[in-house]
């Protein structure tokens, strides 16, 4: 676990010295890869693979539902009622998703004031989250 936690990390920190990804992309990487390993690895990584995909699902959702509704309160509390009740349909592995949705809204939807401020930082964590994500995959293909 040690190992492909470094491993990640690394590759997120490449990407951002190459130019693929700006620093706080790669701050998102980077925060991805520890999350989704630290939560518990299986030899095979098949966990790790699960919930990166999980974590990139729920971040693109919540950022196109801050996208959608701007920076509103109201929006947001009517945006973690709704992900509550699909949580409560899903498998409790699969729930995650949902959690990462309500925090890339909060994150995404009410850290900008605009909405063109919204996208650039929803579009940020979204790259952030791909390149963790894809860091981990990588890793455990290795």
């Amino acid at each position: 676990d040690a190992l492909l936690l470094a491993a990640a990390v690394a590759l997120c920190g490449a990407a951002e010295c190459f130019g693929a990804v700006g620093s706080e992309a790669a701050g998102w990487g980077a925060v991805t890869v520890c999350v989704v390993t630290g939560m518990k690895t299986d030899r095979s990584g098949n966990d790790a693979r699960t919930r990166g995909w999980l974590r990139l699902l729920g971040t693109v959702a919540g950022a196109v539902a801050a996208l959608l509704a701007g920076p509103s309160w109201p929006c947001m509390v009517a945006w973690v009622a709704v992900l509550s009740l699909l949580r409560r349909r899903l498998r409790p592995s699969d729930g995650y998703a949902c959690v990462v949705a309500a925090i890339t809204f909060a994150i995404v939807g009410l850290g900008e004031s605009t909405r063109a401020g919204i996208y650039a930082r929803g579009m940020r964590r979204i790259a952030g989250v791909a390149v963790g994500v894809g860091a981990i995959v990588v890793c455990l293909a290795a």
